[in-house]
């Protein structure tokens, strides 16, 4: 499924379960907020995260989805980005090696609809599986993910949160 059909999927189901549309105001002086779910796949829990910088400790070889949240509950938000990169190390007695590597970045803008309607919430979500590859006769020493959000409202209001997924 393209991530276009799977991002309206998205909308439609939220819109659903009871996300009420608002009329988009004539101004907002006040920033989205962003927050963080990370749901445990072998746990089953979620742990929220609200602060910017905070750090997940993941076990390797786990998978966890992330769902990064915008909310402007009295502006709507305009447009959400969901990024990042991931760096790792790998050590053979006393040599080292650090690698590194960006993510795609998704990118949602959207508008009012027809009625001059607006979305107080949008999210957007990833799985990660916390598997880093090292050379032949290296051993995995430490690794993170480093995930970036941001959000915008529909009058230049923007929040942006870090996320640290690190291997425990």
């Amino acid at each position: 499924m393209k991530k276009t059909n799977l991002f309206f999927l998205l909308i439609f189901i939220f819109l659903l379960s009871g996300c009420d549309k608002l009329k988009k105001p004539a101004s907002d002086s006040t920033p989205p907020t962003l927050k963080w779910k990370v749901y445990f796949f072998e746990t089953s829990t979620e742990q929220e995260v609200t602060g910017t910088g905070q750090v997940v400790k993941v076990k390797a070889g786990k998978e966890v989805r992330v769902t990064l949240i915008a909310e402007d509950t009295d502006g709507g938000v305009k447009k959400i980005t969901f990024g990042g990169g991931t760096t790792w190390g790998c050590i053979s007695g006393g040599i080292g090696q650090n690698k590194s590597g960006l993510l795609t970045t998704d990118v949602q803008n959207l508008s009012p609809d027809a009625d001059g309607y607006v979305l107080p919430s949008i999210f957007l979500m990833r799985n990660f599986t916390m598997n880093f590859d090292c050379s032949p006769g290296y051993t995995l020493s430490g690794a993170k993910y480093e995930l970036v959000g941001q959000a915008e409202n529909y009058y230049g209001g923007t929040a942006n949160s870090m996320l640290f997924l690190q291997l425990e």
